[in-house]
């Protein structure tokens, strides 16, 4: 009998069909074991909430939920936690942009947020590896 939830990891395996792998990792105190048990989802799949088992996986769920967008059958708190209301997408997906176009600012007088378009060089939005290569020529190591 595993009676504690320990904690609940989500990989994201972007070229595969079945995307999501969760994984649980449950505890028994009275045997000291722990045991680990996954299963692989498609994008818009659904997984069975532990609710009923595990009252504490109803945060953990709703961090999976606003980190990676997975939905979770019968959980009945699946709100953002992590992340602002307005904010679109799922931070931890391998598909997510690093450099996004614009940036969340909070204005104290109005009690609002609102967007401002990112302007970045063009030179550090696409980083060349070459470059480098020319770079560390013999000239500049000193060895």
């Amino acid at each position: 009998m595993y009676d504690y939830l320990v904690d609940v990891f989500v990989c994201d395996y972007i070229y595969y069909i079945k995307r999501f792998r969760i994984v649980y990792n449950l505890s028994s105190f009275f045997t000291k074991n722990n045991m680990f048990f996954n299963e692989s989802l498609k994008i818009l799949d659904r997984f069975v909430s532990l609710f009923k088992i595990f009252k504490c996986s109803v945060w953990i769920e709703r961090e999976i939920y606003d980190m990676f967008g997975i939905i979770f059958f019968n959980n009945w708190d699946l709100r953002k936690i992590l992340t602002d209301y307005t904010f679109f997408g799922f931070p931890l997906r391998k598909d997510f942009p690093l450099s996004g176009f614009v940036e969340l600012y909070y204005d104290i007088r109005k009690k609002l947020t609102f967007e401002v378009l990112i302007e970045l060089m063009q030179e550090f939005r696409f980083y060349i590896v070459t470059s480098l290569i020319e770079y560390w020529n013999e000239e500049t190591i000193n060895i």
